[in-house]
């Protein structure tokens, strides 16, 4: 196939077309500083003797060292490094690098070479290959050298031209860096204008678009040849509303008045797409200070203003959240006197004290609490904090009406070790509450210790769970030997069944207890006690709670024993008397006749009993 023959398809081959080049080609990777060879043109091929399957895949330098009568590598590798880091093209200074003759014994031949880099880049405007030329310039080269030693011996020969001629060398060597330090400079400020990551363009004093980065192309999808040469207001990114074009018509004036305009606008992309944009119109000035160009710069920011919009509309909800949480959110510093840096709007409705009455004006929040409860409350505070714990505290307030409140905050630490947020609530009447019930709960252990007996409750399995303190008084035992188990373990073994499975009986029907059992007491003796309990129910009948009292009932036996033993003996007494003993009550009627009614009148005592 020829140099420009096409496929079957009627495109042209590209390969076959880089292949035929006549400069000498190198395609390079740009993976620095190995700069691996991807392709060679045929005409590369020729010139330097090589073979493609030698070269391809292989370092650039691998392939060409640097030597040390032709310092390659140096100066190539420098270009290569331009050209990488966004120069359009560069050149490498005439360089020496031999190569090896057609009959390898006979050594190294001196070859003079012309290099030119230059960057290939996709349409993102990534840096895809590295397009290394060269040229064979050792004809040229050696005959100027020849030249150079003939002028040489000429000006040895004449001193006047010769200083002349050094001067005129070094005047074009000085003349020769300068352009080329000015070309390098173009090149940067042109590769910097074209890649900018914000939209630049460049007007006449006409208005007209000179020239424009290749960013509000690319982005916005207008043509480049179709909005160069236009007004600037007139230009697509804009021209979807009037307002929008006068305000780019507006800013060109001051501009060329002198002003620098900045503001935000919207603007357009060629899909019709509304953007936002931030754009600054600024004079470009002559040495002498005359406007030369106009120059406007932009920056898309409506991701921005997205996040803005975003922004305000959370804030706006933080702050109704805020405001609907019960009490009073803040941000203070974490040690006394905790000043505050934030209060919620729930501060008045706390403490009858605005937020700006901390915040603004500074007061401290310890301000309004009672001097009694700063010093344990900093103590709490610093031992929750140096445990890694959130702060939790309560303590009372005087509001601005001369009420005591008790409040309860809960706060978390911040980045800052010196500051922490989080929320006060009103815990007046839970507080009080809590402080009645304790009072209540005193009220009744101190009433239920003042009983001569033992009250018990039960849950409604029938395991205990409290037992009052004359328990422990009567059976000498320790705080933590009140419950069930010690109360048991007293309990006389004789007894243990009876106790037991009455129990049992009451907890699973659900009828009164009433059982007399024997206790053992703190000197080792058995008393008796009477024990008596019934359950509490709900308005379905569900048993709630048992509730019981033991009564010590041994002195009343003892008691009744004696009476008992008595009566015997008088009953003894008389009936062992000669004659008849008899008594009756107040209505005449007999409660009691001796024996000697059986031997007197041959009656049976029983008979009588009641007439």
């Amino acid at each position: 196939m020829g140099l420009m023959e096409t496929t079957a398809d009627g495109t042209l081959d590209y390969q076959e077309l880089f292949a035929g080049l006549p400069t000498p080609t190198l395609v390079l990777r740009p993976d620095a500083p190995r700069y691996t060879i991807l392709a060679a043109s045929r005409s590369f091929l020729t010139l330097t003797r090589s073979r493609a399957e030698d070269l391809i895949g292989r370092g650039l330098f691998e392939i060409y060292p640097g030597r040390e009568s032709d310092p390659l590598q140096g100066q190539v590798a420098a270009s290569l490094a331009r050209v990488d880091a966004g120069s359009v093209t560069d050149r490498v200074p005439i360089f020496r690098y031999d190569l090896p003759r057609e009959a390898p014994e006979t050594g190294l031949e001196p070859r003079y070479w012309a290099m030119s880099n230059s960057a290939l880049r996709d349409a993102r405007k990534e840096l895809r290959y590295l397009i290394c030329q060269i040229e064979d310039v050792t004809d040229p080269t050696l005959a100027t050298r020849r030249d150079g030693d003939e002028m040489l011996a000429r000006l040895q020969a004449d001193p006047q031209l010769a200083r002349a001629q050094a001067n005129l060398v070094q005047y074009s060597r000085e003349l020769r860096r300068s352009y080329d330090k000015l070309a390098e400079r173009d090149a940067r400020l042109s590769a910097i204008f074209k890649q900018a990551p914000v939209f630049q363009g460049l007007l006449s004093l006409e208005g007209r678009m000179i020239d424009a980065n290749d960013l509000p192309f690319d982005v916005c999808g207008f043509r480049r040849e179709e909005e160069v040469g236009r007004l600037a207001w007139d230009c697509g990114w804009w021209a979807a509303a009037d307002d929008t074009r006068a305000w780019v018509r507006g800013a060109f004036q001051r501009a060329l008045a002198g002003d620098q305009v900045h503001e935000e606008f919207d603007y357009w992309w060629a899909d019709g797409s509304r953007h936002n944009a931030d754009m600054n119109v600024s004079p470009i000035r002559s040495a002498d200070g005359s406007i030369l160009y106009v120059y406007i710069t932009g920056m898309d920011i409506t991701e921005r203003q997205q996040l803005r919009a975003r922004v305000i509309d959370s804030e706006a909800q933080h702050r109704s959240l805020v405001a609907k949480i019960p009490g009073m959110v803040f941000r203070a510093e974490i040690h006394p006197p905790w000043k505050m840096l934030f209060c919620s709007s729930g501060t008045e409705a706390l403490t009858g004290y605005p937020a700006s009455y901390f915040v603004e004006e500074g007061h401290a929040w310890s301000e309004i609490m009672l001097p009694e409860d700063i010093a344990p409350i900093s103590q709490q505070l610093g031992e929750q904090i140096a445990a890694g714990r959130s702060a939790c505290v309560e303590y009372r307030i005087r509001c601005r009406d001369g009420s005591l409140r008790w409040i309860e905050s809960r706060a978390g630490l911040l980045e800052s070790p010196d500051l922490f947020e989080g929320a006060a609530v009103d815990i007046d009447a839970r507080k009080r509450a809590e402080l009645a019930l304790a009072e209540s709960r005193e009220h009744y252990r101190f009433t239920t210790q003042m009983v001569p007996g033992v009250i018990l409750t039960a849950r409604p399995d029938g395991s205990l769970d409290f037992i009052s303190d004359y328990a422990l008084r009567f059976m000498g035992s320790k705080p933590e030997e009140r419950g069930e188990r010690g109360w048991m373990r007293a309990i006389h073994p004789d007894d243990v069944k009876q106790a037991y499975a009455g129990w049992r009986h009451s907890v699973d029907t659900g009828e009164r207890y009433d059982v007399q059992y024997r206790v053992r007491d703190s000197q080792g003796e058995y008393q008796s006690f009477q024990v008596v309990a019934e359950c509490r129910r709900d308005a379905q009948g569900k048993i709630l709670r048992w509730y019981g009292i033991a009564t010590n009932i041994d002195k009343l036996l003892q008691a009744q024993a004696a009476l008992h033993e008595s009566e015997r003996r008088l009953s003894a007494t008389l009936n062992a008397a000669p004659g008849l003993s008899w008594s009756a009550r107040a209505d005449g009627h007999v409660d009691y006749v001796s024996e000697g009614s059986r031997a007197a009148f041959g009656v049976e005592p029983t008979r009588v009993l009641g007439d």
